[in-house]
Parts: C-alpha cells; sequence; structure tokens
C-alpha cells in the first residue's frame, strides 16, 4: 500500500512547486515615485539670495488622495489597521530624507548656494514637500544675471 502514499506526496510536492512558482512570479516590487519639484529663486535688493524649493509624490494612488482638503479624524482605531502608523512614519522620514537629498542636488546643479543654507522653514506631510532657506552668501553680479 505504499503506492497511494507516494501519489500522495507527489501530488503534494507538485502543489507545492506550483503555488511557490506562482507567488515567485508576481511582481512584488514597487516602481520608485516619481517626483514633481519646483526650485523658485528670490534676490533681495540688499543682496540676500532666497529660495523656496518644493517636491511632491506625482502619482498617487486614487485611494490616498482626498477630496475637500479635510483629513479624516481619528476614531480611536476602530477604522486603522494595526502596524500602519508604524509604517507610515517610517515612509514619511523616507521622503523628509528624499526632499532634503534632492534638494542639495539642486542647489549643486544651479550653484545657487554655494557656502551652504540658513532653512527658514519647512513643511513635509504626506508626499508634499516645501523647503525655504537663504543663502549663507550674497549675490554676486553673476547670480543676478542668472537668477534675476
Amino acid at each position: 500500500m505504499r503506492l497511494p502514499n507516494e501519489i500522495f506526496k507527489l501530488g503534494t510536492c507538485a502543489s507545492l512547486v506550483i503555488l511557490l512558482s506562482a507567488c515567485a512570479s508576481q511582481d512584488n516590487k514597487r516602481q520608485p515615485p516619481e517626483f514633481m519639484e519646483h526650485f523658485d529663486t528670490t534676490i533681495t535688493d540688499n543682496g540676500s539670495k532666497m529660495f523656496d524649493y518644493q517636491l511632491r509624490i506625482a502619482h498617487q494612488e486614487p485611494s490616498k488622495q482626498r477630496s475637500g482638503g479635510m483629513r479624516p479624524q481619528d476614531d480611536g482605531g476602530s477604522n486603522q489597521r494595526s502596524g500602519n502608523k508604524p509604517e507610515r512614519g517610517k515612509m514619511e522620514r523616507r521622503f523628509r530624507n528624499t526632499a532634503y537629498e534632492k534638494l542639495a542636488i539642486k542647489l549643486q546643479e544651479t550653484g545657487y548656494c554655494r557656502e551652504g543654507y540658513l532653512e527658514l522653514s519647512s513643511d513635509i506631510y504626506r508626499g508634499k514637500a516645501q523647503i525655504r532657506g537663504e543663502c549663507r552668501e550674497g549675490a554676486s553680479p553673476e547670480d543676478r544675471d542668472k537668477f534675476s
């Protein structure tokens, strides 16, 4: 009576191989988000160089977009999945880091704040970032030509 037992083992192994193949073939990797950025410069009459850098995620899933500009109220967690808040915090930290990295690249590419900058304000929340700053150096005549 070994034959039925062998057939059972063979069927189980075949099912397991098919199941693992199906799971492995799914594309579980998320595509990196596309960003839209805006970099605005201002040189004041006294030569101060200011900037306003904005970054946002270009494509969000429809379920993540909200209409009316209202945030849902926290009802104590009855509608929230457990473990959602730590993941959201991790994503927000990652986006914050990305915003500052992209700002550094923009400043390097443009040569706007050659000696660094002082951050005047930042607002980073749910896939949108705005960082305002003032360059440490004053505007040169070349800066006025290039950025005015």
